[in-house]
């Protein structure tokens, strides 16, 4: 049988990334990777190969931005609707606000978005009101459902981290503290089952605030004293449960008690638990409809 072929950010599999990741940020790469996982291996972007195969029951395959026909986990729309034929789209979203001016100057017709990640997303290609919306990690939430009653404090620093010294330095200054610091080359295995364990996450990695939300962890977006990254992607995932991301830097948590977060942090994380299955339930209704448009497809190339 054909598996689908998805296309998710992979610098180990797409030769341009690699060189360009193996250039500035090397060392980065293998500061995350002595801590556990493998180099040049992102697990928020690989998430999306698990939940794939788990919604649409179907065996995934890697595929290059050119010849995929499904997209989902990621802020890779940009890749999917520049320049190529039909594809299908679910649950993938932009990566700045200005995305289309700078990349594209019309979307392909003929590309299906089953499902976006956000509002900003939905809004900036003009999709319909009634476009399911969220980001297909959420699924995690049925994969591994959360053990109440955690205790201890992790950070999840986005890659970029174990590259800049201060960043690193406050990495391993929170290590010194007692903090467990997950690296995002870890298996998602390690990563669920850390959160599951943890009373309140830290984390700089969209997805490390993605899972703790899936598993009903109170999370918190920081930075190391500078943002290396647009807000757009996490204003865009955030605005599904009514929210704008908000940052710390994470010397406060450092410098005081990190446990004086957890308040706002548990309030949102109610909020979004009391939305969170009408969200998978839609995510899981559009994959049956993303399903159906690319086996039909894959079928009809026979």
């Amino acid at each position: 049988m054909d598996k689908i072929s998805l296309y998710w950010w992979s610098p180990v599999r797409e030769p341009r990334s690699l060189a360009l990741e193996t250039r500035i940020a090397f060392r980065g790469w293998m500061r995350a990777a002595r801590r556990g996982g493998m180099p040049l291996r992102n697990f928020g972007d690989e998430l999306s190969r698990t939940v794939v195969a788990e919604a649409f029951g179907e065996d995934v395959a890697w595929a290059p931005p050119s010849r995929a026909k499904l997209f989902a986990v990621g802020s890779i729309l940009e890749r999917a609707i520049v320049g190529r034929e039909s594809c299908t789209v679910w649950g993938s979203g932009l990566r700045s606000h200005n995305a289309l001016e700078a990349r594209m100057t019309h979307i392909d017709r003929s590309t299906h978005f089953a499902a976006v990640r956000g509002v900003l997303t939905r809004e900036q290609l003009g999709l319909p009101l009634n476009t399911p919306l969220g980001d297909p990690a959420l699924l995690v939430r049925s994969l591994f459902p959360h053990i109440q009653g955690g205790n201890g404090t992790v950070l999840l620093p986005h890659y970029r981290a174990f590259n800049d010294p201060d960043a690193y330095g406050l990495i391993q200054r929170a290590e010194h503290l007692g903090w467990t610091v997950l690296s995002p080359t870890d298996s998602l295995g390690k990563i669920v089952s850390v959160i599951n364990a943890a009373s309140i996450v830290f984390s700089s990695s969209l997805h490390g605030k993605i899972v703790a939300d899936a598993l009903g962890t109170p999370a918190v977006l920081v930075h190391f004293g500078h943002r290396t990254e647009d807000d757009y992607k996490y204003d865009d995932y955030l605005s599904v449960w009514g929210y704008r991301a908000e940052f710390i830097d994470v010397r406060e948590a450092l410098d005081g008690n990190p446990r004086t977060a957890k308040d706002s942090a548990t309030r949102q994380r109610d909020i979004i638990d009391s939305k969170i299955d009408s969200v998978v339930d839609r995510l899981r209704e559009s994959a049956a409809t993303a399903r159906a448009d690319v086996i039909g497809e894959r079928t009809m190339r026979r």
